[in-house]
């Protein structure tokens, strides 16, 4: 057994166990240790069993990402306690979210996303949320604007001060769809007959950032709508809730392009 170096370690040494937090509790793994004096212990069993380098199983890993997209990491940490019974601090919850998310870009660039075909539609959807920052996070004017603004309590924010002290997360997604019309008559069809088949989201790419501003993030996403669609060749939908900034920068994208503007 060698190392990355090529160093061999000849050495091996039974009795070795680490710690690893399951959804069913922890338990302790025991694996032979090849050893090489003045080296790190090489562990293969580590690999062959696909262990993460710290303590919290993939499991664990999942279902803290999972539940922290769904609210605040507090009610993640409770909602992981409900369904395991083990307990995961705060802190450690925040950090399995954030080191689930840095596979984000990793993701996708491995997952295939073919180009889409005749008869589908190209769909772009945009979406923002503003979320609470601290003051050193803030954009230069926003900061500016809640230096301006008065505290009218001192151990939290009124509702009217918040607007000053948040940055736009925003998020973006991209999938083809098949559409499946309706006649009139289905339309109006009975219950008992049951409705028809809604279409399906297909090869769908979702990109988000609290750092970029809102036409980086669209300007990705419409990126990633020429690669399936490179000659334009296919109807373009896209879908907002209504934000008049968001709008303003999906029909700028297609400015000083061969682009039509998404409808």
């Amino acid at each position: 057994m060698a190392d990355a170096k090529g160093v061999p370690h000849r050495a091996v040494e039974r009795g070795h166990e680490r710690p690893l937090a399951t959804i069913v509790g922890t338990v302790s793994v025991g694996r032979l240790a090849y050893r090489h004096r003045g080296k790190v212990n090489l562990y293969p069993a580590d690999a062959a069993l696909n262990l993460p380098e710290e303590l919290y199983s993939h499991g664990l890993r999942e279902l803290a990402a999972i539940e922290a997209s769904r609210g605040s990491f507090e009610e993640a940490k409770e909602a992981i306690g409900r369904a395991t019974g083990v307990v995961v601090g705060h802190r450690q919850v925040e950090e399995l979210a954030r080191a689930a998310a840095g596979d984000f870009e990793a993701f996708y660039d491995q997952e295939p996303r073919p180009e889409a075909e005749d008869g589908e539609v190209v769909v772009i959807s945009a979406d923002g949320k503003g979320v609470a920052m601290r003051p050193e996070a803030l954009r230069p004017a926003t900061a500016e604007a809640a230096k301006k603004a008065g505290h009218k309590l001192r151990t939290r924010l009124s509702p009217g001060e918040k607007a000053n002290r948040k940055r736009m997360a925003e998020v973006a997604a991209i999938y083809t769809v098949k559409p499946v019309p309706r006649t009139p008559a289905e339309v109006m069809a009975s219950h008992d007959e049951g409705p028809k088949k809604a279409p399906e989201a297909e090869h769908k790419w979702l990109t988000a950032s609290v750092a970029d501003e809102a036409a980086e993030v669209i300007a990705k996403a419409f990126s990633e709508a020429d690669r399936r669609d490179p000659g334009h060749a296919r109807p373009w939908v896209a879908l907002v809730d209504g934000n008049n900034h968001q709008i303003d920068r999906i029909n700028a994208e297609p400015a000083g392009t061969d682009r039509r503007p998404a409808q």
